[in-house]
C-alpha cells in the first residue's frame, strides 16, 4: 500500500492509525506531520523507516508491532518526546547506543525479536518504568541496567541470560 499521496496534506494531524494494512514502505513526507503525537503501524509489512521520522519531535507513542523491521528504526532516536515505544514481533538484532537519547521513554517493549545485547548507554533511560524483552537472544544484561531506579516491570523471559547484573540495583 503506497500512502505517499494520501498524507501530503496532513501537516496538522495529531494521531495516525494504519494498523492491519499492507503498508510496506513509509513515505518521506511522514516528516511533515510535525504535530503527530501517536503513530500506530502495527501488523503491516514495514522493513525500515524514513529518515524524516526524526522530524516528529512531538511523537509520544510509536507502535510498530508485527512488521518486518530488521533494524532499530532510522530517525526514532531523534523523537525525544517518545514515552511509549512498541516494536514486538520484528527482526531487530540490536539496540544502538544512540537510543540513549530517548530519555523520556517510560515503556519499551521489544518482545520476539533477535536482540542479542543491550548497550550500557541504557542508563540514560531514567524515566523507564517498563522494559519487556521476552524471546530475544540476550545472554547477559548490562551492568548499568541496575541503575534505572524507576523500573517497575521488567521481563526477559525466554532468553539465554545466565545471570543478573552484579551492580546494586532495584530490580
Amino acid at each position: 500500500m503506497d500512502i505517499e499521496q494520501g498524507i501530503s496534506n496532513w501537516g496538522k494531524l495529531k494521531s495516525l492509525d494504519l494498523r492491519r494494512n499492507r503498508v510496506f514502505k513509509l513515505p518521506r513526507s511522514l516528516g511533515i506531520m510535525l504535530h503527530l503525537t501517536e503513530l500506530f503501524l502495527d501488523n503491516n509489512e514495514i522493513q525500515e523507516t524514513p529518515k524524516s521520522l526524526a522530524r516528529l519531535t512531538k511523537l509520544i507513542c510509536l507502535s510498530m508491532n508485527h512488521n518486518d523491521l530488521n533494524a532499530w528504526p532510522v530517525g526514532v532516536d531523534a523523537c525525544t518526546s517518545l514515552t511509549e515505544l512498541f516494536m514486538n514481533h520484528n527482526l531487530i538484532e540490536f539496540v544502538p547506543a544512540s537510543a540513549a537519547s530517548l530519555q523520556s521513554l517510560r515503556q519499551l517493549s521489544v518482545n520476539h525479536n533477535k536482540i542479542a545485547d543491550l548497550p550500557p548507554e541504557v542508563v540514560a533511560w531514567t524515566s523507564l518504568t517498563e522494559l519487556r524483552m521476552n524471546e530475544n537472544r540476550l545472554e547477559r544484561l548490562p551492568e548499568t541496567l541496575g541503575l534505572l531506579e524507576n523500573l517497575e516491570h521488567v521481563s526477559f523471559a525466554k532468553n539465554a541470560i545466565d545471570g543478573a547484573p552484579s551492580s546494586p540495583c532495584t530490580l
